[in-house]
């Protein structure tokens, strides 16, 4: 009875561990978003200039997301979340010593190859380590890894820069990284022991598959249209609050925060809700429509309850892809196909995180901010819609 009860709990121990040091990755790519005005007046970039510093963090991840499933499959979780560390370590070190806009950008597509690998590595770990009636649940833990970097980026980085600029955001991410590779590396055992060896030939017959697979495509192109709208506003926000709200930027970084916090229940309890009434597409439509009225409201919500508008953002916006990532999983032929299946919409996400800060700062730049903010609704009622063609999505 206690071994079994050991087993039992392990697998979400361990979870628990990787779901931790998977932060690292994401509060990189936070850590521009979270001082925006401070590294546009210390460099003197433009919005269009600061929203391509902070979307090239996901140009290696379009690039990588279904090379990375290889490499994954390959080389195992445990070298390949190395790998992830490695990357974060090396671009962080560029941005450290070097302030030129070419080498950050860079900089940020070295530090983007981190993520993409621990993206896949946190799924790949929850398929092998769980029993299939457990890992929806265990899948809608793991996916709260970047909304927990958020959290801690629009907390902490506003503060350090104040005290040592910006560079000591990328010092810190650096640091940070640098520890949990070492965590990780101890880590070995409890990871391998749970893989499964595939065949080497296994991960092109998926690609394959997972390509010809008319319901995965629509899923990915949701998620992308959505992803360009969530992230659009999300992170112009800090920048919004300080040069038209008027905040401190310690203060609008804490209340973007915000929206991370609870954006950590929200992706649990839409997972949660779609498991409840045994359906996706009806969730993710309706978070879609509704999420892209809200995305308009920005210059019509008072100062004093900002706060308030925030909540609504975090709770919504964040439980859209997690319902996404399990119902993709569903609509491929084989439980086989699930991981690069999940690598496809990963490429989706991060290729509409690529558009979301140029698209939306090239408006700003053109036009205003209503306009921008308009802009992101009717992209994620677009992206919603996109699932009503998806007849296999349950």
């Amino acid at each position: 009875m206690e071994m079994s009860e050991k087993q039992k709990s392990s697998p979400w121990g361990l979870l628990i561990i990787v779901l931790i040091l998977a932060t690292a990755p994401p509060a990189a790519l936070f850590k521009i978003a979270s001082v925006q005005t401070t590294m546009m007046n210390a460099l003197g970039l433009t919005a269009t200039q600061v929203g391509l510093l902070s979307s090239s963090f996901s140009l290696a991840s379009v690039v990588m997301a279904i090379p990375g499933g290889i490499i994954a499959a390959k080389f195992g979780n445990w070298k390949t979340g190395l790998l992830s560390f490695l990357a974060v370590i090396v671009g962080g070190s560029i941005g450290v010593f070097f302030s030129g806009l070419s080498l950050l950008i860079l900089a940020r597509v070295i530090e983007g190859v981190g993520q993409v690998l621990i993206g896949l590595v946190g799924p790949s770990v929850i398929s092998q380590a769980f029993a299939p009636e457990k890992r929806g649940k265990a899948m809608g833990v793991f996916m709260t890894y970047m909304s927990i970097a958020s959290v801690m980026a629009y907390n902490i980085f506003p503060r350090i820069a104040q005290s040592s600029g910006w560079k000591g955001t990328w010092v810190f991410t650096t640091l940070f990284a640098l520890a949990c590779l070492l965590v990780w590396a101890l880590l070995k055992k409890p990871i391998t022991s749970t893989e499964v060896t595939a065949s080497n030939d296994e991960p092109q017959v998926r690609l394959t598959d997972v390509v010809k697979n008319k319901s995965v495509w629509l899923i990915s192109l949701q998620v992308t249209f959505c992803t360009i709208a969530f992230q659009g506003v999300f992170l112009f926000m800090s920048n919004y609050l300080v040069t038209v709200r008027g905040m401190e930027e310690a203060a609008a970084g804490s209340l973007c925060s915000i929206s991370g916090t609870i954006g950590i229940l929200g992706s649990i309890l839409s997972g949660t809700i779609s498991d409840k009434l045994n359906t996706r597409k009806w969730i993710i439509l309706f978070l879609a429509l509704v999420c892209g009225a809200h995305y308009i409201l920005p210059p019509m919500w008072p100062t004093q309850v900002f706060f308030a508008y925030i909540f609504i953002f975090g709770l919504l916006g964040n439980g859209i892809t997690p319902v996404a990532f399990t119902g993709v999983t569903e609509v491929v032929s084989s439980p086989r196909l699930a991981g690069v299946a999940v690598a496809m919409v990963t490429l989706m996400m991060n290729l509409g995180i690529l558009l979301s800060t140029p698209i939306f700062g090239m408006i700003l730049d053109s036009s205003s901010w209503q306009t921008a903010y308009i802009c992101m609704g009717v992209i994620s009622m677009l992206g919603g819609a996109l699932v009503l063609l998806c007849k296999n999505l349950k």
